[in-house]
Order: C-alpha cells, then structure tokens, then sequence
C-alpha cells in the first residue's frame, strides 16, 4: 500500500514535467511552420515589389490591365479610352480575330466602362450591324476592307487598332487619374479605411450588445463583418424599391448603421436580449492583463496585402469578368436590375460583392481602387476572430498566435486577402457563424445566451448573401453543428432559443427569393444543373470515373504546398490525432472518465473541426454535381477553382483540430481562473 502511495506523487510529477516542455515543442513545430511560409510569401513579395512601387503612380485602369494582361494591354486600353466616347458602343472582334482577352466581352466590359460592349461572333457579324455611334475594334485582319472604308482608323500599333465613325468629333476626355505623390496615395489610402472604419463601428455596436468583451478584437472583427453585410442588404433594398444608387445614398446608410445600433441600444435598456457573458470555460484568455502583440502582427500582414490589393488593381479572373466588372456596372447604372447586363452569369450570384465593389467606386472613386481595401480588411478580421476564437478555446497565446499565423500566411489565404473574390469573405462568416455557435452550445449548464445565437445566425445570413452555395451550406452547417451538439454534450438549445438562431436565415431567404425573381428573372448558364444531374443520375450514370478523380485529388489538393503551405500537411495530420483520441476517449468512458477539465472547450473545438471536415465532404458532393456540366469536364473545374472553395473548411478543421488537441497534449491551454 505505501509503494502504491509513493507512485502517486512521482505520477504527478512526471506530468507536471510533460506540461512544462509540450508547449515548448507546440511552439517550436508551430512557429517553424509559419517561417517556412513567411519565406515563401517573401520570395514571392520581394519578387514583385520593385514593380508594384514603380506602378503606383498610373490610373488604376492602367494597373489593373498591366497586372492582368501586360503592359501593351495596358497601353491599348488607355489609347481606346481616350479615343472612344463614354457614350459609345464596342464591336469586340471574334475569338478567331484577336487574342482571348481582347475578344472576351465580361473582360472588355470592365475595362471600357461606362461603354457598351458587344461581342461578334463571326467574321460577318458587322454586316446587319449598325456602325452609327460605334467602335470597333481592329485586330488580326478583322473587320474586313468592306467594314474599314465605312469608318476612320485609328491605328495603336502594327496589330492593333480601332475603327471610329466617319462623323465623330474628336473625342476629348480628361486624362486618366492617377498619382503623382505618395501624399495623394496615403490621402485616398485614409480615406478609404476611415469609410470601412465607419462601416466596422456601426457594425460593432450591434455586436457589443450581443457579445461578451472577453472576446476581445473578436468583436471588431465581427462588427466589420455586419457592418459592411449591413451596407450591402440595405443598398439592395433600396434598389429594390425604386430608390437609385449614387453617393448620397452609400453615405446615408454608411452614416445610418451608428445612429440604429445606438437606437437598438436604448431599446435593450428597457427589453434586452441577454448577451453572451462569457467564454465557455473562464481562463485567463478571457482576462487579458497587459499588452497583447499578436493583433498587431495581424494588422501588418493586412497592411502588406492591402499594398498588393490597391497596388495591382483588378487583375485575375474573376475580379474582372465576374465580381468587379458587376459591382462596376451596379455603380453605372444606379441600379441592380441590370446586374446580368454585365459579367458573367452562369448562375444567380448573391450581390454582397458586387453591391460593395458599387458602394466604394459611388463613395471614393476609382483611382486607388478603395474596393481593393475590402478584401484586406476581411483578411485582418479573419484573423482576429481566428485568433480570438482559438483563445476562448483556452489555449495559450503563443499557440493561439502561431497558429492564426500558420493560417493566414498560406499562400492561397494570403493571395484571395490581395483579390476582389468572395471566398475569404465567405470563409470568414461561416468560421464566425460556426465559431459563436459550437462555443455557445458547448455547455449544457447555463443555456446559451440568446445574443450569441443571434450574432451566429446572422453571420449565417451574411454567408448566404456572399456566395452561391452560401445559402444551401448555411442551413447545412448550421444543423450539422446542432446535431453534432447534441450527440457529442447532449445539448439542445430549446425551440425559442432556435427561433432566434434561425430568423435572420430565413429572413434572407425570403429577401432572396424576392431579389432573385427581380434581377435573375431570365434563364442562367448554369441553373438547371441540378435537375440534369439527378436525371442522369437516376437513369444510371454515376459518373463513378469523376467520382474517383474528386477522391484523389482532395487530399492531393490539401497537401498542395503552392496553395496550403503546411496548413493542408498540418490539418491532416491534427485529424488523425483526433481519430486517435476519439479512440482513446473511448475507453476512458469504460472506466468511468467521461467528463475530464477542459471537456467543454474540447467539445465546442470538436464540433468546429467536425462542421470544417463536412464542409469539405460537402464540396466534394458539389464537385460531383458539377461533373454533369456538358461544357467542361471534372479536370477543368477541379483545377480552376477547387482549392479555394475548400477555404473554410479547411479553416474550421484546423482551428477546431488545433483546439481539441488540449484533451492530448497537456499544456496547451492556460491554467483555469480560480474561482
């Protein structure tokens, strides 16, 4: 009986031992990580910089033409601006006349803006065309001697030209905008963040009545968020009702969003609904006593993307042809009705983006570009919540840091923190969407607060209004998180506590609907891909081949380095840890051990990381719909655009798999607050 006792102490020991060197080598893994991607983002960085700098100074048309197609691109585009009228139409040549972008109308529409633009599809396209008020463009023997002696050639080069009306006078427009000193750059560079600091403030004091101060930077972040998804509903709404889009209106509700989270606030005094009071478990996270340097590392690396955003212009695909090209054509036309007369249109795309885009050329112009401030700005909050969220889980600062780092400075992250696309914004709704509500239902003791339910289905809400899937992978994810809830603490969070988290999606849905057979009332690309695939799929074609090729290359994909860094090699390595110790949780449960210090936290990281691995699946299942697409097959559209519809999945798994890893490895997480 007494060695029995003396093993006792020497036990107890040996873990304190553990606990002392298991975050050192966390750290040291953790932080090697993110120096191996902090070199391959500065060689990439370094590379481009001297460029980017010499660059600043031209318009941003010029730049964003540079960046994407090169720099005679970007000369023949300024020459047809200064030679077309604003008023005028575009004849676009064939695809068989000119290279692809000249002859690509979404690309063209964006950089010949407010021009109309028409694309010919065949060489005798121009023949039961009208030439009155027209240009066309003159590229590789098009259009033919019949067509050029009806007009006045105006020649850029050996190659390439445009064909003007015989009576057109002298087109005399004001030089393109650009910069001839930093101070003009900073000037519009403030202006811009003080428009989305506007908008992060009025978000925020909504969310400061919803959610506890222990989450810290979290709730600016969040605030950001709303604020800007705020802006966005509200444009359409207005838009809807008849009301034109133009400057006054951005700034009136840029200026409104303060001026009602400060009514909602005098309200709640009177009838409040009850905030979230705190983290799941209390530790010191929730306490923060000095200084914490981990935002500011945060802001830098934003501020760096910022430089390359604003710096290289709209320049990738879809920034041109899709989401830029829209929100410039929404700020033309003072309208969303005429959203399909622009871009592409395969299917019905939420106008979060678009309408955003509109809002910061309305407001600030074009010279910089501010919307290219947009995407940055997501970027930092991604991170802030990223890390906060991380430390309500309870882990320690350090490890929090580093692994927020470990996230944000993949190549793929970072990239998309520097592009006009929706991915990071949707990864950044869904992780808080899913962040506030795995933390909110992880006790079984208090309920959840009704604020935080709320907060949570409102950046649900906000995800649907960002992406096509946002709306269908909202309500997926939402009852994932709710089942998994359920069967992992055996929580249920009442059917009032429901109502609240479920209002704000199905108020959007119902607006959807309402926008959808407003603006995308014609037939879309892309729209009757579902049914075609459910069709064949009942007749017998399984498509097994594309089904294997979505299997390999998923995990291929995340183990992409050009892409992931380390992030996709680390989160696969997280879930077979977790598989691990779901097995050994097991067995603890046989002997008794069911509850354990630190299970609450365990489970909402659980329940994260569980929602990113079913998002992942998920994408995969909408990968295989897409393979029923007769105009490309599985390989294009895996490798077009794959990597990054996995962003927040990816993201949840990790944050969740890194969170769980404190029922492990001991350590991790800061001791608990004495009671």
């Amino acid at each position: 009986m007494q060695d029995r006792d003396s093993e006792i102490p020497a036990d107890r020991t040996s873990r304190r031992q553990s606990r002392k060197y298991w975050p050192g080598l966390a750290i040291s893994l953790l932080g090697l990580a993110v120096l191996i991607q902090l070199t391959m983002l500065g060689r990439d960085t370094f590379r481009e910089f001297p460029r980017l700098i010499s660059d600043l100074g031209q318009p941003a048309a010029w730049r964003s033409a540079r960046y994407s197609q090169g720099r005679r691109f970007a000369q023949y585009i300024r020459f047809l601006n200064q030679v077309i009228p604003p008023e005028g139409r575009v004849v676009l040549p064939p695809d068989s006349a000119a290279p692809r972008a000249i002859a690509t109308t979404p690309l063209m529409q964006f950089f010949l803006l407010p021009r109309r633009v028409i694309n010919c599809t065949g060489p005798d396209c121009l023949e039961t065309l009208s030439l009155q008020d027209t240009a066309v463009l003159v590229t590789g023997g098009f259009p033919g001697p019949e067509i050029l002696s009806q007009g006045r050639l105006e020649q850029f080069d050996a190659d390439w030209g445009v064909l003007l009306p015989l009576e057109q006078a002298p087109n005399n427009p004001p030089p393109p905008q650009g910069y001839s000193h930093a101070t003009e750059i900073a000037r519009d560079f403030l202006l811009a963040t003080a428009w989305l600091a506007s908008l992060t403030l009025g978000g925020f004091m909504f969310v400061r009545q919803l959610l506890s101060p222990t989450w810290g930077t979290a709730r600016l972040a969040l605030g950001y968020g709303l604020g800007l998804a705020l802006l966005t509903l509200l444009l359409a709404l207005a838009s809807l009702v008849g009301i034109p889009l133009g400057r006054e209106t951005v700034l009136a509700i840029t200026l409104l969003l303060p001026g009602a989270a400060g009514a909602s606030h005098l309200v709640r005094r009177k009838q409040a609904i009850p905030s979230d009071q705190g983290t799941v478990e209390q530790t010191p996270a929730s306490k923060p006593t000095r200084l914490d340097p981990w935002p500011v590392l945060f802001v830098l690396l934003a501020g760096l993307a910022a430089l390359f955003s604003f710096g290289q212009g709209f320049h990738a695909t879809d920034e041109l042809v899709l989401w830029g090209v829209k929100g410039y054509g929404i700020a033309t036309d003072g309208a969303i009705r005429s959203v399909t007369q622009w871009g592409t249109n395969t299917v019905a795309y939420p106008l979060h983006i678009p309408l955003a885009i509109a809002a910061s050329r309305l407001l600030l112009g074009e010279a910089l570009p501010a919307a290219k401030l947009v995407f940055p700005a997501y970027a930092l909050a991604l991170s802030l919540l990223l890390y906060q969220t991380l430390r309500q889980l309870g882990l320690r600062r350090a490890i929090a840091g580093l692994a927020t780092l470990a996230a944000i400075t993949t190549p793929l992250v970072f990239r998309h923190g520097t592009l006009a696309y929706a991915n990071l914004a949707l990864s950044f709704y869904l992780f808080a969407a899913l962040a506030l509500l795995a933390l909110a239902v992880a006790l079984r003791d208090p309920p959840p607060a009704p604020g935080i339910l709320l907060l949570s289905g409102a950046m649900f809400a906000s995800a649907a209004w960002t992406r096509p899937e946002g709306l269908a992978f909202s309500w997926l994810m939402m009852g994932v998180a709710l089942l998994a809830a359920y069967f992992i603490r055996k929580v249920w969070i009442g059917w009032r506590r429901l109502a609240l988290l479920i209002s704000p999606l199905l108020a959007y849905s119902a607006f959807w609907l309402w926008l959808n057979s407003e603006v995308y009332s014609l037939p879309l690309g892309r729209a009757g891909l579902a049914g075609e695939a459910a069709e064949q799929f009942l007749s017998g074609n399984l498509h097994l081949q594309e089904a294997l090729y979505i299997i390999r290359y998923l995990p291929a994909g995340l183990l992409e380095a050009g892409s992931w860094g380390l992030l996709g090699i680390l989160t696969l390595l997280v879930l077979l840890v977790l598989l691990f110790i779901v097995g050994l949780r097991r067995l603890h449960r046989t002997k008794g051990l069911d509850e354990f210090p630190g299970k609450a936290t365990a489970s909402a990281a659980l329940i994260m990381a569980l929602c990113g691995w079913v998002y992942l699946l998920a994408i995969a299942g909408l990968y295989y719909l897409a393979s029923y697409d007769t105009a490309h097959d599985i390989s294009w559209w895996v490798s077009t655009g794959l990597d990054r519809m996995l962003m927040p999945g990816l993201l949840l798994a990790w944050a969740g798999g890194v969170g769980w890893l404190q029922v492990l490895i001991p350590g991790l997480t800061e001791p608990p607050v004495p009671k």
